[in-house]
């Protein structure tokens, strides 16, 4: 019984019986291993997609509303120039019809015709008010009271816009706060408060973040901006005489566009000559911008089957991947002259006017930026980001 025993044990031993149902289950681990890591990185390049959304839309917004602020600023110089054109006209024939209406005045001494002078003095002087008291009110108040703070608005608020609306859009397309937590350490989800930061962003040069490169011109010291102040009606007779200073027709104004300021900051502008064409510096425009957006990406489990050993268990053993994507773009194309159909350095602009500095913005290689920092920058990102 006992050789039986033992002789059956042996050939046990030696049968290949069941042998399938181990490898199986080898097979099994490993395949559900491939599987859980397969899962994983799919959802770790999908939130990486999202990430990257994230940073493409924060710094494509920043440099739109950078262009938005530079067609705006020169459209206003547009209407400034036009309007203050128009004044100078209008001044002029205030002057003209005043000068008749002085004369009819002198000659409605005269017995008999007289009255009918008068009547024709109070005619010109009528006429005289409606065209002198425009001139007075949109070069002294339309212009410099009202327009020249809008530009400064655009100047000033532009770029702080699209910081605003790259945080906005970045939250809209997933990246994490970077800062959630209350004075008490309680994060947002916990009904804490966060500081609105989703993304992080810059300009080179610096101060192009937070303002346009665009500066008052200097040499905007002849008509229209500039209408010297004059006498125009000593003679005029109350309450001509009244009306024409309250209405400010003589006044004096210096008005002084927003212009771009790099370069050859007098002009207001800077021009270079490529392939025998004379075209726009990129100096000009306001600088590239950068922005980097971070999220904690899916959970990633410790061990390939942890996830269904683990079910039952909330302190199952799992982390969550950081991840982070950066973007850049620019302002391009455009520049802020006084006039959009002046005459510079030979060359006409011949923007419509209406149609702002042309300016828009686009997507470009990080490294560029970094690259206009210094050619060692520029490579250490090439082999940071894109190697």
């Amino acid at each position: 019984m006992e050789k039986m025993t033992i002789r059956s044990m042996k050939d046990r031993l030696a049968s290949e019986r069941g042998s399938v149902g181990v490898v199986m289950a080898f097979v099994i681990f490993v395949v559900m291993g491939m599987l859980t890591m397969t899962w994983n990185t799919a959802e770790l390049s999908k939130a990486k997609m999202r990430l990257q959304n994230a940073a493409d839309a924060a710094a494509l917004t920043h440099a739109v509303w950078q262009a938005r602020g530079m067609n705006a600023v020169q459209n206003i110089n547009d209407e400034m120039y036009e309007a203050l054109s128009l004044a100078t006209k209008l001044r002029t024939i205030a002057v003209v019809l005043e000068g008749i209406a002085t004369g009819f005045e002198a000659a409605s001494a005269i017995p008999i015709v007289g009255p009918i002078f008068k009547g024709l003095a109070i005619v010109f002087h009528t006429f005289a008010v409606i065209a002198g008291a425009p001139a007075g009110w949109m070069a002294s108040r339309i212009c410099d009271k009202f327009l020249k703070y809008i530009e400064k608005a655009y100047v000033y608020g532009s770029a702080l816009f699209g910081l605003w609306n790259a945080q906005q859009l970045a939250a809209q397309n997933e990246a994490d706060p970077l800062a959630k937590l209350d004075a008490n350490n309680n994060t947002a989800d916990a009904g804490g408060w966060h500081f609105g930061i989703y993304t992080l962003g810059f300009s080179w040069p610096l101060k192009d973040a937070f303002m346009l490169p665009l500066g008052e011109s200097k040499k905007c010291g002849s008509a229209p901006w500039t209408g010297p102040e004059i006498q125009l009606f000593p003679n005029a007779v109350p309450p001509w005489n009244l009306i024409y200073k309250i209405a400010g027709t003589g006044n004096s104004w210096n008005i002084t566009p927003y212009v771009s300021k790099r370069g050859k900051e007098e002009e207001g502008i800077k021009k270079k000559t490529k392939d025998g064409k004379t075209t726009i510096d990129d100096d000009v425009l306001p600088g590239p911008t950068v922005w980097i957006a971070f999220k904690l990406g899916s959970n990633i489990q410790t061990l390939p089957l942890d996830g269904f050993w683990n079910a039952g268990d909330k302190n199952r053993k799992s982390h969550k991947v950081p991840m982070f994507a950066v973007a850049a773009a620019q302002c391009v194309t455009g520049d802020v002259i006084p006039h959009s159909k002046k005459t510079q350095d030979g060359v006409t602009n011949q923007r419509p006017a209406g149609f702002g500095a042309g300016a828009t913005a686009k997507l470009v290689p990080v490294s560029d930026v970094f690259y206009k920092m210094g050619n060692l920058g520029g490579i250490a990102v090439d082999a940071i980001i894109y190697h």
